[in-house]
């Protein structure tokens, strides 16, 4: 018989018996979009060593027989080795072919591939045993399941097989497995069994723990299933509802029940044979398909139900045409934001139909409400219906993106963002409140306040001077500079400012309250401006070098008429009034009845009760932009003059200018008065001393009289503050409570000298026929010269308190006569450690006595009026304190200038 032929299948891709074409793939001789590897040109430093590499590798498959891509050998083979053959034609190939070859597929195709080689016979066990144990010598391995000894058998060996057969063969009670493992531990036992025996143990084990689950389940299931009959037959039983079941809704309670009584929370409930089940057991029942909602309903109800639908659909195509008449309003009304946030604007911005709607479910219809609501003018009404027409869209928005139309932004998010803004700087805090509908955006904020940043700085470039545009011509005019010293304390801080602030007053009367400049800067929307803000004039920034002060003051002499202090006011006779206030504190004192507000006991209440307040026009104030040089400079305080005069002419042509300041500034301007007379002379500017340093001084000074005297420790065992706050009005670091405590200590002294005074009188049983006021001042006078201690608290204490509270008084009731008598008054308590009042105070003091004399404006604009306040701070200065402390005027002036 012949042998059959031998044939070769031959791969469609093999390239055999084919020359090579060396520019391809050396292996596959395929042109692809892969790049290929030419070793012969790499950047090593040892070129074609990859050609060795490549070399062995081949050599190792062809020897064994290995060839994924059928490539001949003997190809790549010019008699001069491989290695050799690849160098000379500067081979190429693919990553991909090469690792075909590569020693790790070489190895896996080995073992693929590769005969097994028989397992040699197992040479018998040697093992020990005791001499009582000659059972098993010579036996074979049994399983320990099926005591079978054919098949492949394995030992155990993990510990965890013992503990898991044990418990198994517990669970089925198989008494047999249970003796052959009473014996010691598997491992220990060198225990054997078959694969599928042990498989099979844990399937019993398995289905008998399933037949117990389902008993537990089905006890459970029949628990959870009457406990739920009786939670649906309770809720019909009511007679004033008509209860509707989802059917989501019970099988959620059912499981969650079932998960109480024991059952995993993974347990799964089949919604369609618990409601068959519910339909079983409760005939009156019906299931309804709503949507794809199931609803069981009890039948008699059905009914009713249908009746309140029907209401219920009535209602709301009520709320639905009511929805549809206030929306076209709201989308037909024309208001545009015009800069103004009044509450005018804010009536017009609001359909009145929305208003009324929105008052109606705030505080009824009942037409009594809506009178008080408009004579009282709540604000809640107006608000919320600003919120719904800022929040108002045509068409929904299904991409979370929360966008606002600008014909529909009320003043009040306006107002919020720019109010939110200037107090944090936060740009995140702004957006979030965007994002809640309450806020304009920070973008849309940043747009609209550069553009009227822009257009200020256009104006003010047009006018030549820096003048805001709420300022009226044709008003009397006074500027404030002061320094500032911003250090915060905010852990999101990032810079401190020191610098000058300055700013303009103005004091109208009822001839010019209402003048309105005709180019003051009106609002306007532009849609393509920036966000970017255009620089000041360069005439308000740019401060100019000045020439240094000489260290020698020189004063010039004044010729003309003065008056002096005791001519402008009896101070004796004004101070009656202190008197008059201190005498009405002590009768409240001695009355047993609790104080009321109309009693008027602290001394600001008192004076206000006493003081008729004619009707002026409201004061406005103006803070310009800060700047960062240093206040008691002579450049600055000569750029401030010159700016100072510019505004003064451009908003009241021919009055003199007139400027306040604290100490510092005031004595560098008073010498630049007196070093260039023909520009800055006494009689080009008006400079007054700020009263509100001059009071702070005056607290300073009395507080270093009072230290020592144990006036603090009275204070603080009397609870009037603490320890520390008693030391800090030593210092006057806190003006209001200093100026409180020391009206407090001069109520005391004034009741401790009267109680003296009549017990003296008692023991005197004089008959004088003076009178009691007379009596009691001769008295203090005379305790005086006797006893230093009574001398020290009558005159360095009460009366100095005294002579502040009056000048206090002075300059919130703009009496310009005490205000002067009263800073004399003050110039001798600060010869001596206090000398810059005591120079400057008394060079303010000769100004103002002759200035009466010569400016007949003074008398009547020396001081000004607040707004619904009848007895407040009046002078220019404290104005310019006050707003000084709104460090978010300071960031955006500070930003404006930059």
């Amino acid at each position: 018989m012949s042998c059959p032929s031998a044939f070769k299948i031959v791969s469609p891709t093999s390239v055999e018996n084919l020359e090579i074409n060396w520019e391809n793939c050396a292996l596959c001789q395929s042109k692809t979009q892969e790049p290929t590897i030419v070793p012969q040109k790499g950047k090593r430093f040892d070129k074609g060593i990859g050609y060795g590499t490549l070399a062995r590798e081949l050599t190792n498959a062809r020897d064994v027989g290995f060839n994924p891509l059928q490539i001949d050998f003997d190809r790549l083979d010019d008699g001069s080795g491989i290695e050799q053959t690849l160098r000379t034609h500067q081979a190429c190939w693919h990553k991909l072919c090469k690792n075909e070859y590569s020693k790790l597929k070489l190895d896996r195709w080995r073992k693929r591939v590769a005969p097994r080689e028989e397992k040699p016979e197992a040479s018998p066990r040697k093992t020990r045993r005791m001499d009582g144990d000659q059972s098993k010598t010579g036996e074979e391995d049994t399983c320990l399941f099926c005591d079978g000894m054919g098949g492949d058998l394995h030992t155990a060996s993990t510990f965890a097989i013992d503990h898991t057969v044990r418990q198994y063969a517990l669970k089925l009670k198989d008494s047999n497995l249970l003796r052959k493992i009473a014996g010691g531990d598997l491992v220990a036992i060198e225990a054997k069994y078959h694969k599928s025996c042990m498989t099979k143990l844990f399937h019993d084990a398995r289905a008998a723990q399933k037949c117990d689950d389902e008993t537990d389940i089905s006890s459970f299931d029949s628990i959870a299933l009457a406990e739920l009959i009786a939670h649906i037959d309770e809720a019909s039983s009511l007679q004033d509802t008509a209860p509707v079941f989802r059917l989501a809704d019970l099988v959620e309670t059912y499981r969650q029940r079932l998960i109480d009584l024991g059952m995993p929370p993974d347990i799964h409930v089949n919604r369609t044979r618990l409601k068959e089940r519910l339909l079983l057991n409760c005939p009156h029942l019906t299931a309804t398909k709503f949507g794809r909602e199931i609803l069981l309903v009890v039948d008699r109800d059905i009914g009713d139900a249908v009746i309140r639908a029907c209401t219920a659909d009535s209602d709301i195509m009520c709320l639905s045409k009511a929805a549809t008449i206030v929306r076209r309003q709201i989308f037909e009304n024309d208001y545009t934001f015009n800069g103004k946030l009044g509450r005018k604007e804010q009536m017009k911005s609001v359909p009145s139909v929305l208003l009324a709607l929105v008052s109606m479910i705030l505080e009824g219809p009942n037409i009594k409400d809506q009178l008080d609501r408009t004579k009282f003018q709540r604000n809640a009404g107006l608000t919320i219906s600003q919120l719904l027409v800022f929040n108002c869209v045509k068409h929904a928005s299904f991409n979370g993106h929360v966008q606002h139309n600008k014909s529909q932004e009320t003043p009040l998010p306006i107002y919020i963002g720019l109010k939110l803004h200037s107090e944090t700087r936060k740009r995140e805090l702004v957006d979030r409140l965007h994002s809640l509908g309450i806020s304009i955006s920070y973008d849309r904020l940043l747009r609209m306040s550069s553009s009227v940043a822009n257009r200020l700085c256009t104006q003010y470039e047009r006018y030549d001077v820096v003048c805001p545009p709420q300022l009226r011509k044709g008003v009397f005019t006074t500027d404030q500079a002061d320094n500032i010293d911003h250090n915060p304390s905010s852990v999101s801080a990032k810079d401190s400012f020191h610098g000058t602030a300055h700013s303009l007053c103005q004091h109208p009367d009822e001839s010019n309250s209402d003048q309105i400049r005709s180019d003051a800067l009106q609002f306007e929307d532009d849609s393509s401006q920036t966000k970017q803000v255009q620089q000041l004039p360069a005439k308000y920034t740019c401060i100019p070098a000045a020439q240094a002060l000489p260290k020698a003051v020189h004063v010039p002499v004044y010729y003309g008429p003065v008056r002096t202090p005791t001519e402008t006011v009896n101070m004796k006779e004004d101070r009656k009034l202190e008197y008059m206030w201190l005498e009405h504190q002590m009768t409240l004192c001695q009355e047993e009845t609790q104080l009321c507000a109309t009693d008027n006991a602290s001394w600001a209440a008192y004076h206000a009760s006493r003081h008729e307040d004619s009707p002026t026009a409201q004061t406005n104030v103006s803070l310009l932009p800060f700047f960062r040089e240093k206040s008691t400079s002579v450049a600055m305080i000569s750029h401030i003059m010159n700016n100072n005069a510019a505004a003064t002419q451009f908003l009241n042509p021919g009055q003199t200018p007139v400027l306040t300041m604290d100490q510092p500034l005031y004595a560098v301007a008073k010498q630049l008065q007196w070093r260039f007379p023909n520009v800055y002379g006494e009689d080009k500017y008006v400079i007054i001393l700020g009263g509100l340093h001059t009071e702070m001084a005056a607290l300073g000074t009395i507080g270093d009289i009072l230290d020592g005297s144990g006036w603090t420790d009275a204070l603080t065992q009397a609870d009037i503050a603490t320890a520390g706050t008693c030391e800090g009005f030593l210092r006057a670091s806190h003006v209001t409570k200093t100026r409180r405590a020391h009206q407090v200590t001069a109520a005391a002294l004034y009741q401790l000298q009267q109680k003296a005074y009549w017990n003296s009188k008692e023991i005197e049983n004089s008959d004088s026929c003076q009178t009691e006021e007379d009596g009691f001042m001769k008295w203090c006078a005379e305790r005086s010269e006797m006893y230093p201690q009574f001398h020290y608290w009558q005159t360095k204490v009460l009366d100095f308190e005294l002579t502040i509270l009056q000048f206090v008084r002075s300059v919130r009731v703009s009496n310009f006569d005490l205000y002067i008598a009263s800073q004399a008054e003050l110039i001798p308590f600060f010869a001596l450690d206090h000398p810059n009042y005591a120079r400057w105070l008394p060079v303010h003091v000769r100004d103002m006595l002759s200035l009466q004399v010569q400016m007949s404006f003074v008398s009547s604009t020396a001081g000004h009026s607040l707004p619904r306040r009848q007895f407040g701070l009046s002078l220019p200065f404290h104005w310019t304190r006050h707003m000084n402390r709104s460090m978010h005027w300071l960031r955006a002036t500070v930003e404006l200038l930059d």
